[in-house]
């Protein structure tokens, strides 16, 4: 999450959608008490107390009273309605198809996340039969408030620099070239041979919102989305 009061935005942060690398390009025109846990070093000691003591959301409530991946009603709440209102808001999303798969690479290779050990020692299939029970949420639920969409712009993670392009137009922000961080390493580039027709099924019935309001395909070898969510540049 990035609150900037020089440019008067809000990025709404959801997991495995290149936030990090998103929030390389715009944290410096946010407040330092929001970006604490996010910079380096603090963000390394951070995370280092987190491996520790098994902390979740790597200590970021913790120091800011507030989530790093904070949906639109904690943000809301955090900043109050007149400048949530004000502010403009963007977020980006991804295929659930492959942020399911990427965001089962990342916890396997990442020892200070709290489900690194879960992770480790469960298949695909597996992983995402335990995200069921545990209830991970829908991207959308992260947007909305009211049962409404709240932000103002929605980003594709398909279409990262064309995203990020629109954004950077919108805020009079410099375009930057788009660095990489916290890549899951993963081996596959195509789902064909991660997902079974079943598998497929399940995670499109439980994922159904996030394929029908941002417009992706049941078909999981075709990641881009069909049809996007226009809301404004």
């Amino acid at each position: 999450m990035i609150i900037s009061y020089k440019k008067k935005f809000i990025f709404v942060h959801i997991y495995k959608t290149a936030g990090t690398s998103i929030f390389s390009i715009f944290s410096r025109y946010a407040k330092f008490s929001i970006l604490v846990s996010e910079v380096w070093p603090t963000r390394f000691f951070v995370k280092l107390i987190n491996i520790i003591f098994s902390l979740e959301n790597y200590g970021n409530s913790w120091i800011n009273g507030v989530q790093k991946h904070a949906s639109c009603i904690e943000i809301n709440k955090y900043v109050g309605q007149k400048i949530f209102t004000k502010f403009y808001k963007f977020s980006f999303v991804r295929n659930p198809y492959d942020l399911q798969y990427s965001l089962w690479c990342y916890e396997k290779k990442s020892r200070g996340h709290r489900n690194h050990k879960e992770a480790k020692n469960t298949s695909f299939d597996e992983f995402i039969y335990n995200q069921i029970k545990r209830g991970a949420p829908c991207q959308v639920h992260f947007l909305k408030i009211d049962g409404k969409i709240a932000v103002d712009y929605i980003g594709y993670f398909e279409h990262l620099n064309n995203s990020i392009k629109t954004i950077c137009d919108r805020l009079n922000i410099p375009l930057v070239a788009i660095p990489k961080f916290n890549s899951s390493n993963r081996k596959h580039k195509s789902l064909d041979n991660i997902y079974t027709s079943e598998l497929a099924d399940i995670v499109y019935e439980y994922f159904k919102d996030d394929f029908d309001v941002f417009g992706y395909s049941k078909d999981f070898s075709n990641l881009s989305p069909i049809k996007t969510y226009n809301i404004g540049p």
